[in-house]
């Protein structure tokens, strides 16, 4: 009733004011009465073509405006989906393999989602791409028959070609993407290379450290303190100091690992040693009485001559028994991801690049759970002592008990 009210109200207007302007036209003698029906005409002929034109410039402006808004929402749609696709791709390149089951989420994902939004043209390159991707399923450390083995076609070298496949796969698809979206970056195969190689040294020595800390701190953190790197006399070693109860508890070494300036490895392969309190009166019994270790500092393991690496106060890692997979994997060790060839001594340069670029967390894991495992299993050669209760035992002297062993090293009676 409204509308039709203001409706009414609108022609009305419209009378009055065309009446007013044909009284003007004729009393001012603007127009003759004889020439007033062509002018306005003439007037309603031009009014109604501008209305027009100005009707169809509307709808055309109307229209490219919600098919811009329509791509501005297919664009931040499909810049979230090739998002979420290049984060999956990344996740795979992250860990330096890829499954089955990896396949088949970035296929589905390719199917369900990506290729709903791709050009045709891209379309057939990603594709392609996922055909070699396929090639690379499968290539690792493990496999159901040999658990902690290489496969019989994957040694080193073929690990990492395998990786440098991944890698190079992967950037590829994520270029295509890129050229998809209209985007003006894309990822330079040589630049990444070139970053990876510069970077490679930094980022194995805190991956090692990490996944040492995320494996001893994770399983006992009321036991184990934070890992860091120190320079001992026989090369730097990674050191987890021990929580004592009273007093330090003693502290795990694993190294050495050698400087990119040097030109001779003082030894080939990585050790295992438990480094005693310092003052500790426990101490000195469980102690080596190898040359080396002169000051009592090391721990003498029992039965761990076992291989040329081996010495009585240092277990090898360089090797890991295939008796001791299950005992490892009751311990809570997933045998996955480990490395489980022979691992000698290396440091963080290019050479190490060169030799484990392509499976780096791999090594890394196995490390930290090669020296888990023989912390927990490890028996002083002294009592048949497991090196966990060893250490209990030291964390529990007192102060008081050190001050005495200091004061009768020194020659000083402690009563006075």
């Amino acid at each position: 009733m409204k509308y039709m009210k203001i409706n009414i109200t609108s022609i009305v207007i419209c009378l009055v004011c065309l009446a007013a302007f044909c009284i003007v036209a004729i009393t001012g003698k603007i127009y003759k009465l004889d020439e007033l029906p062509l002018n306005f005409m003439s007037a309603f002929l031009g009014a109604m073509v501008t209305a027009i034109l100005t009707l169809v410039l509307l709808k055309n402006q109307s229209t490219a405006e919600e098919i811009k808004e329509r791509n501005v929402i297919i664009f931040n749609k499909k810049s979230v989906i090739f998002e979420e696709f290049i984060n999956l791709l990344y996740k795979v390149w992250q860990k330096q393999k890829i499954k089955g089951k990896n396949y088949r989420e970035i296929k589905s994902e390719f199917y369900t989602k990506l290729v709903l939004y791709l050009k045709k043209e891209s379309q057939w390159e990603i594709t392609g791409y996922l055909e070699k991707l396929a090639e690379c399923i499968g290539i690792e450390m493990n496999n159901g028959n040999a658990p902690y083995a290489l496969l019989p076609s994957a040694d080193s070298a073929a690990l990492n070609e395998n990786y440098h496949k991944l890698r190079k796969y992967i950037f590829s698809i994520i270029n295509i993407l890129i050229d998809d979206l209209g985007l003006g970056g894309n990822m330079d195969i040589n630049t990444q290379n070139k970053l990876e190689r510069n970077t490679f040294p930094c980022l194995l020595n805190q991956t090692l450290l990490e996944e040492i800390d995320n494996l001893f701190m994770k399983k006992d953190s009321a036991l184990f303190k934070k890992a860091f790197y120190t320079g001992c006399i026989d090369g730097p070693f990674i050191i987890i100091p021990l929580k004592g109860k009273t007093t330090p508890g003693g502290e795990i070494q694993i190294g050495p690992f050698f400087d990119s300036d040097q030109n001779v490895l003082p030894r080939k392969n990585l050790i295992f040693r438990l480094l005693s309190p310092q003052f500790n009166p426990l101490a000195e019994s469980y102690a080596s009485s190898r040359k080396s270790n002169i000051e009592g500092k090391y721990i003498e393991f029992s039965g761990v001559k076992e291989n040329e690496f081996d010495e009585y106060d240092q277990i090898s890692l360089t090797y890991f028994k295939n008796s001791d997979l299950e005992k490892l994997e009751k311990m809570g060790i997933k045998k996955e991801n480990l490395y489980c060839d022979s691992i000698y001594q290396f440091g963080f340069s290019d050479n190490t690049y060169t030799q484990y670029y392509g499976f780096y967390v791999s090594i890394c894991k196995a490390l930290a759970a090669r020296a888990y495992f023989y912390f927990f299993t490890a028996r002083t050669a002294k009592g048949y002592k497991p090196i966990k209760q060893l250490c209990e035992e030291f964390g529990e002297v007192t102060d008081e008990e050190i001050t005495k062993c200091i004061a009768q090293k020194q020659g000083l009676n402690f009563d006075d």
